[in-house]
C-alpha cells in the first residue's frame, strides 16, 4: 500500500455499505493485505475508525479554505462554492444512516467526531464573519451563533432525523446557513 488514504477510502467504503459492523477481514480483503500488515499500522478496529474520522475531516477543513480572491464575494455566494467544493467522493447521507449505531459501538470516536463537528463550526463562524458583507457581530453574537451552528450540524450527524424530515445532510446544511445568511425577514 502506498499510503494510509487507500485504508481511509475503505474504511469509508465499508461505513457507507455496513456502519461500523464491518469486520477487518472485510477490511483487509478490500485493501489486499493481510490482517497482520492492518495491525502494524493500526493497533485496533478503534484506531482505524478514528484515524479514518481525522482524515475525513482533515480533508473537509482543507476544502473549506478560501481563497483572499474570493473573500469580496458575498456570503451567500462563498457559501454556495464552499458547498459544493464539499468532498463529493463520500456519500455523508449513507455514513449517517449509522450514526446511532456507531455512537453505540464506538462512544470515544463519537465524541471525537463531535469534537471535529464543533471545530468545522469554528471554521465556518470564521467564514461567516470574516467576510467584507457581513456586519460586525458582537463577541455574544459571535458566542450564540457558534453554538448554534454547532448543535445544529450535530443535530444533522443523526442520520435518522434527517431521514425523518425527508433532508439529507447538504441540503439541510445548506439550507440553514441561508437561514443565518438571509434571515427571515423580508
Amino acid at each position: 500500500m502506498e499510503t494510509n488514504k487507500e485504508v481511509y477510502a475503505a474504511v469509508i467504503r465499508l461505513l457507507e455499505e455496513r456502519g461500523p459492523s464491518f469486520t477487518t477481514a472485510e477490511l483487509t480483503q478490500q485493501l489486499h493485505i493481510s490482517k497482520r500488515t492492518l495491525y502494524k499500522i493500526f493497533k485496533t478496529k478503534a484506531d482505524i475508525i478514528e484515524a479514518t474520522i481525522a482524515f475525513f475531516f482533515h480533508n473537509l477543513f482543507e476544502s473549506w479554505q478560501v481563497a483572499d480572491s474570493d473573500k469580496k464575494l458575498s456570503s451567500s455566494r462563498l457559501l454556495e462554492i464552499q458547498l459544493k467544493n464539499m468532498n463529493q467522493s463520500y456519500d455523508l447521507d449513507r455514513l449517517l444512516q449509522h450514526s446511532q449505531k456507531f455512537e453505540k459501538m464506538y462512544p470515544e470516536q463519537w465524541k471525537k467526531l463531535q469534537m471535529y463537528v464543533d471545530k468545522f463550526g469554528e471554521l465556518t463562524l470564521n467564514f461567516l464573519v470574516d467576510n467584507q458583507n457581513v456586519r460586525i457581530l458582537t463577541s455574544s453574537e459571535k458566542k450564540v451563533l457558534l453554538l448554534t451552528i454547532q448543535l445544529t450540524v450535530r443535530r444533522f450527524l443523526d442520520g435518522e432525523y434527517l431521514k425523518a424530515e425527508g433532508m439529507n445532510f447538504k441540503e439541510a446544511l445548506q439550507n440553514f446557513y441561508h437561514l443565518i445568511l438571509r434571515g427571515i425577514l423580508y
